[in-house]
Formats: C-alpha cells, sequence, structure tokens
C-alpha cells in the first residue's frame, strides 16, 4: 500500500522525566502533543518506529482537533490519566502500536 505523508517523524523519543518534588499540576500534560485548531492542519503525517512515554505526566499522547494522522510501529505509555487523550478529530490510525497503560488510572 502507498502512503503519501506532508510532515513524517521517524525514530524519536518523547520521554518526560518528572522532577519528584514538583507536584503533578506543574508536570507536562503529556510527552507528545498536537493540536490544531481554527482549521490550520499540518496535512497527513506519519509519525514511524517512535517511544511516546508519558510515564511523568499526564498522558502518553495528547491530540487535539487532530485529522490525518498515522502512528506506526509506536509504543506508547500511559502517564497517570490515560496513554492516548483524543479530543475531536478524525482520521487517525495506530498500526502496528504497542500501548502501555500500567501507571495510568
Amino acid at each position: 500500500m502507498q502512503y503519501n505523508f506532508d510532515t513524517q517523524i521517524f525514530d524519536q523519543r518523547f520521554v518526560v522525566t518528572p522532577v519528584l518534588s514538583e507536584p503533578l499540576s506543574c508536570r507536562p500534560r503529556s510527552a507528545l502533543r498536537f493540536n490544531y485548531r481554527d482549521k490550520v492542519s499540518a496535512g497527513r503525517v506519519l509519525v514511524n518506529n517512535c517511544l511516546i512515554d508519558g510515564s511523568g505526566c499526564l498522558s502518553g499522547l495528547e491530540l487535539s482537533f487532530v485529522y490525518n494522522m498515522t502512528f506506526r510501529r509506536c509504543r506508547i505509555f500511559g502517564g497517570s490519566k490515560s496513554c492516548v487523550d483524543v479530543v475531536r478529530g478524525g482520521n487517525l490510525s495506530f498500526e502496528e502500536c504497542t500501548f502501555d497503560s500500567k501507571s495510568s488510572v
């Protein structure tokens, strides 16, 4: 199958290391966040073979108003709230991804 993407992210690590003395309310919301508002879009986006570790924050991955995005062969670790937090959007796909929510409630 042929894929055409406008933006491609390969082999990256998105990790939040918490400062234990820092209150939970001051920690980042997610290890990786995409947010598009007012009909602004990055086009078709591929995130491939990435580690997304949200164990030091609320969520591993946060998507808000995101469309046309593919995650392929990614490992996503959840934070204290969730692995993936999606608020509005569409045409999102997760292909051969693994999710670990051990730290999530």
